[in-house]
């Protein structure tokens, strides 16, 4: 018999390649029944305690918490660079595992690489159907920061107004509505006192930015991106800056972080360890 080496080379070749591309989507996300094995494993080390075997926030330490962790399969995230309800891009969940969320249990996941942290956003998103059938949101632009000059403060006061009703008129997260406010689970909670550091997220410019123009999902704190153009959304960032009482916290532990550095010691020493 003779055999057609041309043909058995491409035969090979096409072969080699769908095994490669049915790997690199294995490697990437479950889509059923595939599944990122190292993002698995990370997730299982750092993520499970609190998140769950299945990412739905009820992990064996997270009765220990007030602020409950993120139930993955509902696709809210409420950090992200995508306007209200949309679903976040990769990038912004790893953002969240470099930043974390001050004040919660939520520490900077510092003690794993930038792949590492990829690798378990892709594990993470794989808990929520929507990431099979629906695209990331539109990133909202963080255009470049003005001057800041005492005109465009005073015309973030005067725009504050808009905020007041949760904030209170002075910032200090006691408006006229702030008892009644209720997360997208029923759970009664609090606008942040912007007079203090550190906030969840905004302690930059550009993350009080983004907040402000994406809003947080989940929370009655909604997207002004439509409705500020970015001059005004910068001159509201640096109203509140102005009025912060204490703009430089340090990395002293605040909130349920003292819980979350019992529960995810390697976060707390990496972070205890790093200039972030």
């Amino acid at each position: 018999m003779r055999f057609n080496r041309t043909r058995m080379t491409i035969g090979a070749g096409v072969a080699f390649a769908a095994v490669s591309l049915f790997l690199t989507a294995s490697s990437m996300n479950r889509g059923g029944k595939t599944e990122n094995t190292e993002g698995k494993r990370i997730y299982n080390t750092y993520c499970l305690a609190c998140h769950g075997m299945d990412g739905n926030g009820n992990g064996p330490d997270a009765h220990l918490l007030k602020v409950k962790p993120t139930d993955f399969r509902k696709g809210v995230f409420r950090f992200k660079s995508t306007a209200g309800s949309a679903l976040p891009t990769r990038g912004d969940i790893v953002r969240t595992l470099e930043l974390g969320v001050r004040t919660t249990a939520m520490l900077p996941q510092l003690q794993l690489s930038h792949d590492q942290m990829e690798d378990v956003a892709g594990y993470v998103m794989s808990f929520c159907p929507k990431f099979r059938t629906e695209k990331p949101g539109k990133v909202v632009p963080i255009p470049a920061a003005p001057p800041r000059t005492v005109a465009l403060i005073k015309e973030g006061k005067s725009l504050f107004t808009t905020c007041a009703v949760c904030h209170g008129t002075n910032g200090e997260g006691d408006g006229p509505i702030a008892a009644t406010l209720k997360d997208d689970n029923g759970r009664p909670i609090r606008p942040a006192n912007l007079t203090e550091r550190p906030l969840k997220r905004s302690n930059t410019p550009r993350e009080m930015y983004r907040t402000i123009a994406c809003g947080v999902n989940g929370t009655p704190m909604a997207s002004f991106a439509s409705s500020f153009k970015p001059r005004q959304i910068w001159s509201l960032v640096y109203y509140i800056e102005s009025i912060t009482k204490n703009p430089n916290p340090g990395k002293k532990l605040v909130g349920e972080e003292k819980i979350g550095a019992k529960i995810d010691k390697a976060a707390y020493e990496a972070w205890m360890k790093s200039g972030k």
